[in-house]
């Protein structure tokens, strides 16, 4: 990787992270408020509803989006066949949420989604207007323009949410929410952006990108229709007010994940494709972003785990006690996925989208019998544990297809990892105890507190004694992202 790249990747990724900082702050601030507002039903019902437009949104989010960034050659028929094509087909899956918002009220026995989806529903025309400018500017690394406007639109849809509530808007609060941070966001950079369509159409263009957008936007649907299928069995199983503890749970999962994993897919994705024809450069870009993943991902998921009790109680009060299990439970799959973070990214950039479609098809089979026989026989907690343990087994399977596609060794793929959990269980080990040996009467403000202060203190000790190089390179990376430069567009 040249300098000038590794310096663009690097501000890229400093300008992605802040998007995802101050958008998951905005988007669990505002979410706190509205739990210690709404009832339990009302994020539930919101929850079913918005499983059903987030897998339609992925669709519109990456079906032409990744195939624009990794073009070589990039003409304007792309961009204008990308446009139209993905407009196109928000429209039509906004007929189709409208229309079948009845039968999907029937089926899970949730009246208040007749409303809530053809609400909702819009939001995927908004959304695929921005589309190809933010494909123009992902290309050209310029995450700084999108990291202003999305976080403005969160913005403004955080408030006005917060707003509406406190004013008796109820579960309408999160669909106005919804609403009006995709408009301002849409509207925002495509103003940016200088860039608008022309009605031109090229069957040519849309056949090269169609395959590679297929593969990818198929893959992305399946991996959500995962996680949201596991929302609407868990609905239609369980009921509305157990979604609405589950669904506390696993937004905040979520939200902490997509505060780092949305910020370094599109960075690293856009650099990726710019080697993909420098196999030693990939390797080398993709080693240390994997390292890099693991050792800032896993004390995060760990360090949720084993604090889930104060934490829940203090972000959301008593009545969501109920979520404290399933909250401590799926935070453990936040390692897996931050260790597996850039393989979907490798995989594309290899041009070989078609194995993250294959992994997303097993994940998705797998996922949704098991929840379908726990959900059965064992109680929710149980669902969660499959959840974690799935994406555990699976992991070999990545290990030994990126093993062959980038010729690294299997010791070197699983040495990724090693340091940073050996850290991280060090770390997660000190916090427990320290929890289990303070004083009864300590609060939950108080022992989280002191929780994080402990795990933060061991981190940094065990990462600088089992992996004191990648520190120093955390570092450096540090130092350049803070660095001006006279180009942060």
């Amino acid at each position: 990787m040249t300098d000038g790249l590794k310096t663009r990747s690097i501000k890229g990724v400093l300008w992605s992270a802040t998007e995802s900082v101050g958008v998951a702050i905005l988007s669990l601030g505002s979410f706190i408020i509205l739990a210690r507002i709404l009832e339990p039903g009302d994020i539930g019902a919101v929850a079913l509803a918005s499983a059903f437009i987030i897998i339609f949104n992925l669709i519109i989010a990456y079906g032409f989006v990744d195939a624009i960034v990794l073009q070589l050659r990039l003409t304007p028929e792309h961009l204008d066949t990308g446009f139209w094509s993905t407009l196109g087909t928000a429209i039509l899956l906004c007929l189709l949420c409208t229309l079948g918002a009845d039968t999907a009220a029937q089926w899970l026995n949730e009246p208040k989604l007749a409303v809530i989806m053809p609400w909702l529903s819009t939001l995927l025309i908004v959304n695929s207007l921005g589309a190809v400018p933010i494909a123009i500017f992902r290309r050209d690394l310029r995450f700084r323009t999108l990291a202003i406007c999305n976080v403005s639109g969160r913005a403004i849809g955080a408030v006005a949410s917060v707003i509406m509530a406190l004013t008796g808007f109820g579960l309408w609060s999160l669909v106005g929410q919804q609403l009006i941070a995709a408009v301002i966001s849409s509207a925002a950079v495509v103003i940016a952006a200088r860039w608008r369509p022309h009605f031109r159409f090229s069957l040519q263009r849309l056949r090269e990108m169609g395959e590679f957008g297929f593969h990818v936007s198929t893959s992305q649907v399946i991996s959500a229709l995962g996680e949201q299928m596991m929302n609407l069995l868990v609905g239609s199983m369980f009921g509305t007010v157990i979604l609405g503890h589950f669904s506390v749970a696993w937004r905040m999962v979520q939200l902490v994940r997509a505060l780092i994993a949305s910020a370094v897919y599109q960075v690293a994705f856009s650099t990726f494709a710019k080697l993909q024809h420098d196999r030693p450069a990939l390797v080398r870009a993709f080693t240390r972003a994997t390292k890099m993943s693991c050792l800032i991902g896993f004390p995060i998921g760990a360090g949720m785990a084993v604090t889930a009790e104060p934490a829940i109680q203090v972000m959301f009060g008593a009545k969501w006690e109920e979520s404290i299990p399933l909250f401590g439970i799926l935070a453990l799959d936040m390692l897996p996925a931050f260790y597996l973070m850039f393989f979907s990214a490798g995989y594309r950039a290899l041009g070989k989208p078609a194995w993250a479609l294959y992994s997303a098809i097993l994940y998705f089979t797998i996922g949704m019998t098991g929840i379908v026989v726990m959900s059965q026989f064992f109680g929710i907690a149980a669902v969660a544990i499959f959840w974690v343990c799935k994406s555990v087994s699976l992991m070999p399977i990545h290990i030994y297809v990126m093993h062959r596609f980038l010729g690294i060794s299997m010791p070197a793929m699983l040495g990724m990892a090693t340091p940073a959990l050996a850290a991280t269980a060090a770390m997660a080990a000190g916090v427990a105890a320290t929890l289990w040996a303070l004083p009864a009467g300590y609060g939950a403000p108080l022992q989280l507190t002191i929780a994080i202060g402990v795990g933060v203190a061991l981190y940094i000790g065990a990462a600088r004694l089992f992996a004191p190089a990648l520190v120093r390179d955390v570092i450096s990376t540090g130092r350049i992202m803070i660095t001006p430069s006279s180009s942060q567009g």
